[in-house]
C-alpha cells in the first residue's frame, strides 16, 4: 500500500509540474519513480509524453517500445509511438505501419483516426488524409485535429476553407492565441 501511495504521489507531482510549465522537473520525478517501479506502465507512458514535449524523441520512443514489449496490441501505445515518430523523424512509413495497426485495433478512436490522417499527409497521400481528418474532426472538433485538417485543406489549394477552420477554432479556443507553441506544435511540413 505504501508503494502505491508513493507512485500516486509521483504522478500528482508530475501533473502539477507540467501544469506549472516545469516539464524538465516532471521528467526527473518520473525517472525517479521508474527507479522505484521499473517498467510501470503508467509511469513509462507519462514519461514518454513528457519527453516528447521536451523534444526528446529518443527517450519517448524507448519508453513506448518498452510498453509495446509488455502489450504488443495496445492501440493507444501503437498510436502514441507512430504519431510521435511522424512528428519527430523522417520515418514516416514506420510511423504509418504503427498507426495502421492501432487503427485496425481501434477504428473508432478519433485520436487514432487523426494520427492516421496526419501520417498519410506526411507521406504525401493528401486526398486520402483529408478523408480521415474530416472524420476525426466530425467526431471530436479538437484544436489539434482542426490544425491538421486546415493544413491538409491548405495543401489541397483550399486556403479559404483552411483559414475559416482555423479562425473558427481560434474563436472557440481563444486561449490558443496566448500559449507558446510546444516542440510538438513546431513541426513544419
Amino acid at each position: 500500500l505504501h508503494l502505491s501511495i508513493r507512485r500516486q504521489r509521483q504522478m500528482c507531482i508530475r501533473d502539477s509540474l507540467i501544469s506549472l510549465q516545469q516539464p524538465a522537473q516532471a521528467l526527473q520525478i518520473l525517472s525517479s519513480g521508474l527507479e522505484t517501479f521499473p517498467n510501470d506502465p503508467e509511469l513509462l507512458y507519462a514519461r514518454s509524453m513528457v519527453a516528447e514535449q521536451q523534444d526528446n524523441f529518443a527517450l519517448a520512443e524507448s519508453d513506448l517500445r518498452l510498453l509495446l514489449a509488455q502489450d504488443k496490441n495496445n492501440a493507444t501505445i501503437l498510436n502514441a509511438l507512430g504519431y510521435t515518430m511522424a512528428l519527430h523523424t523522417d520515418r514516416q512509413q514506420e510511423a504509418y505501419d504503427l498507426i495502421i495497426r492501432a487503427y485496425n485495433l481501434s477504428p473508432e478512436s478519433p485520436s487514432i483516426i487523426d494520427s492516421l490522417g496526419w501520417v498519410l499527409f506526411k507521406l504525401g497521400r493528401t486526398p486520402e488524409a483529408l478523408t480521415y481528418l474530416k472524420q476525426a474532426y466530425t467526431m471530436v472538433p479538437d484544436p489539434e485535429i482542426a490544425a491538421h485538417l486546415g493544413e491538409v485543406y491548405w495543401a489541397l489549394g483550399n486556403s479559404e476553407r483552411a483559414l475559416a477552420l482555423w479562425s473558427q477554432t481560434l474563436d472557440q479556443y481563444p486561449c490558443l492565441l496566448y500559449t507558446s507553441p510546444s516542440p510538438r506544435d513546431q513541426r513544419g511540413s
